[in-house]
């Protein structure tokens, strides 16, 4: 979805939020995913094009922008149920991802600290900023 976002804004000449959403949104629509995803999509496009732009201003043989790695930053329809969080893939349908302990603690917003670790910190000296 955003190398498609991303072809669309290079064809068109759009690097805005607006511009790129009012042009590729209804194109998004043959990939069979929740709505939300193609504005995740969108979003991550007009960054790209826009830092792809001030390269072109710097650098006249940038590369043309294309994303190979997958990835999905959302805040959109996950919900976490016990070790599990689950994703929305389509309309009724789900995928679960099994989390591990530090991802549980991370999201809890509770860090253990290992004794070795909390001990060597308690002598370790204060640093202060002074001025001479």
């Amino acid at each position: 979805m955003v190398n498609d976002c991303v072809r669309i804004g290079l064809k068109e000449n759009l690097t805005s939020m607006k511009s790129l959403s009012m042009k590729a949104y209804h194109q998004l629509s043959a990939y069979d995913a929740p709505t939300y995803y193609r504005l995740t999509a969108i979003s991550r496009a007009a960054g790209i094009l826009r830092n792809y732009r001030k390269e072109l201003k710097r650098n006249r043989s940038a590369r043309v922008p294309y994303v190979t790695r997958l990835s999905l930053t959302d805040c959109y329809g996950f919900r976490v149920i016990h070790r599990l969080v689950r994703l929305p893939v389509r309309k009724g349908e789900y995928v679960f991802i099994v989390l591990n302990d530090h991802t549980l603690r991370t999201m809890s917003g509770r860090t253990e600290v290992s004794d070795t670790h909390s001990k060597r910190s308690q002598h370790l000296p204060l640093k202060r900023n002074c001025r001479n």
